[in-house]
């Protein structure tokens, strides 16, 4: 249980974090980072993805995506966040 309480307080207080999903190879077919595989679910803000310029990386965000706060967007890579990762057992 301590794990899971920590990922929450931490999303309370990181407004904006990579979340591992792209889709650099293809536009909108969205693949996670760490195998490769498509997204079986999505959690996208209000309009997103909007394929914004070089917008292959997506970012959860949950004060800068508009009247929707919670959610996803996509961002250019290169934009610099903090990120969260997922620990095999």
């Amino acid at each position: 249980m301590r794990p899971a309480i920590s990922i929450l307080t931490f999303l309370i207080f990181i407004a904006e974090l990579w979340i591992g999903l792209n889709d650099i190879k293809k536009e909108g077919q969205w693949r996670w980072t760490s195998d490769n595989s498509g997204i079986s679910f999505s959690y996208w803000s209000s309009g997103e993805p909007n394929g914004g310029r070089g917008s292959y990386c997506v970012h959860y965000c949950k004060t800068s995506c508009g009247r929707n706060a919670y959610g996803w967007n996509d961002l250019p890579c290169s934009h610099t966040q903090e990120y969260i990762c997922e620990k095999q057992p």
